[in-house]
């Protein structure tokens, strides 16, 4: 039965990996002439969009608000008491297989070398151990899998005919699944079906990892994200991580590959608006033909609030990008401490979150320095994340250092009484809503602006991506509309099947 459904799922899906469109070979490769671009933003949207247009004769300049590169993939300098200067991430990030687009990047800039393989996808709590590190891989049987895992059992589908419902994750429609789902939060589909507690749980991880409590979480935009996560491919959840910080491994390779290519890159330019003329448009002073806004959603709302052409040109437009929403604030905590886990855990894992402990990361696993640091105080380096930070702990820094200890106490009480010899802080409120009800209105790119681009991971695309891999297919895309314009060849744009198994 096992190979008859295998053999059924690659008929219906292969090939896994697929072409969104053709690219015309015989169109010219490169610019005749250098073309000015303005890239607004430099975070990894911004990055992809200049990394092609450059190679093709377009002399792009990137204006980044910060001092560092890279938006949620920056890194920075930090001087930390007992510990000197280290080098800051956002967080730690997972570079999933399924990232196609991602990944043509990461190989164009050589940096697929500094990947290494996550050995277990673990989500672990006080009442939770769940591994995923044996778990078929093939669609539809990972599924079933679940059942050995105790997520499921067949007497819950037998007495509760309800979760037959559940059927509707491999039937992921761009359109159906958005119209019968996205003015549903999780939490109100989990309580109409009756779902197991186990099967809660594992969702509810999948729905922090988009910044959102499952009361928030728009149920269609969760099944999207199991469709392009779980259930498009055979490469099941494992996943590369950095071995070690973004700077040095990914952004800096970036900017070298950029400087290669005649980019130039101004960091410190808060842009507060562009303006149009019979020239074209002119940002910081500065005219160009092009402009790609790839800002984070909220820096885009209080851009497009100021540019007055917009609401002459394409006013709906600037209607949808005005009514872009930022996800519920997240925040980053990272310890130096005198202490380890008793056990042997991945480098990254999921915590079955109580309160605020989302995931943590094990730095002395990861990175060079950080396992120096450990093997001298027989110590650990923790990075714990709140992926959806709760609304009263929100900007309460102390607060929320307090519930993560707290919790990550509970959850591993070897490291009571522990000495934190260092630590680091941050909080931001710049990623994505993927909240109830806002799909209808997510902008795409405009029909009455050609010259005018989006990119982010806040994009409406024609391919289910999400997170790091929608912002860099939004990047490949804007370029590929300004390489059309121009009569150039475009750049293939990679992904996963459209539409589930069932759709």
């Amino acid at each position: 039965m096992k190979k008859v459904i295998k053999k059924w799922v690659e008929k219906r899906l292969q090939p896994y990996r697929r072409q969104l469109e053709g690219v015309d070979p015989s169109l010219p490769e490169r610019s005749l002439q250098p073309i000015p671009v303005a890239v607004i933003g430099g975070g990894l949207a911004g990055l992809v969009t200049a990394s092609i247009l450059a190679e093709r004769n377009f002399r792009v300049t990137i204006f980044e608000k910060n001092p560092y590169v890279g938006g949620k993939l920056g890194a920075w300098e930090k001087e930390l008491s007992n510990l000197g200067k280290t080098w800051i991430d956002h967080g730690f990030h997972a570079f999933f297989y399924r990232y196609y687009n991602l990944r043509a990047f990461l190989e164009k800039i050589d940096v697929l070398k500094n990947l290494v393989p996550l050995p277990e996808y673990l989500i672990h709590g006080r009442q939770i151990h769940l591994s995923f590190q044996d778990v078929e891989t093939t669609p539809v049987l990972n599924l079933l899998a679940m059942r050995k895992k105790g997520i499921f059992q067949l007497k819950d589908i037998l007495l509760h005919p309800r979760l037959l419902e559940l059927m509707e994750l491999l039937k992921y429609s761009p359109v159906h699944t958005f119209e019968k789902y996205d003015t549903t939060s999780f939490l109100q589909f989990s309580d109409r079906l009756g779902i197991p507690k186990p099967m809660q749980r594992m969702f509810i991880s999948f729905t922090r990892a988009f910044f959102a409590d499952p009361d928030r979480m728009s149920t269609a935009e969760l099944m999207k994200s199991f469709h392009f996560f779980y259930l498009s491919h055979d490469f099941g959840i494992q996943y590369d991580y950095l071995k070690g910080d973004c700077y040095h491994l990914l952004i800096e390779p970036a900017l070298q590959y950029l400087e290669k290519h005649h980019t130039r890159v101004l960091t410190n330019q808060d842009i507060q608006r562009v303006e149009k003329d019979s020239g074209g448009y002119i940002v910081q002073g500065q005219r160009f033909p092009y402009v790609v806004l790839a800002a984070d959603a909220p820096a885009v709302r209080r851009l497009v609030s100021k540019t007055q052409f917009l609401r002459t040109e394409d006013p709906e437009w600037q209607e949808q990008l005005m009514g872009l929403k930022e996800a519920q604030g997240y925040a980053i905590y990272k310890i130096w401490i005198d202490r380890q886990l008793r056990e042997e855990y991945p480098p990254f894992f999921i915590v079955d979150r109580e309160r605020v402990l989302d995931a943590c990361a094990q730095f002395h696993l990861i990175d060079s320095n950080e396992a120096a640091w450990s093997r001298e105080h027989t110590g650990g380096v923790f990075e714990l994340h709140c992926y959806a930070v709760p609304k009263e702990l929100y900007g309460d820094e102390q607060g929320l250092k307090e519930a993560f200890l707290t919790e990550l106490i509970q959850v591993f009480p070897e490291l009571k009484g522990g000495r934190i010899r260092a630590e680091s802080f941050h909080m931001n409120n710049n990623f994505t809503a993927y909240y109830t009800g806002l799909y209808k209105a997510r902008p795409s790119f405009s029909e009455k602006l050609k010259d005018f681009l989006i990119a982010g991971d806040w994009v409406k695309l024609p391919i289910p991506a999400m997170l790091m891999e929608a912002a860099a297919s939004s990047g490949v895309l804007a370029a590929n509309r300004i390489l059309q314009k121009e009569g150039l060849r475009q750049e293939p744009v990679w992904t996963v099947p459209l539409e589930g198994i069932l759709s």
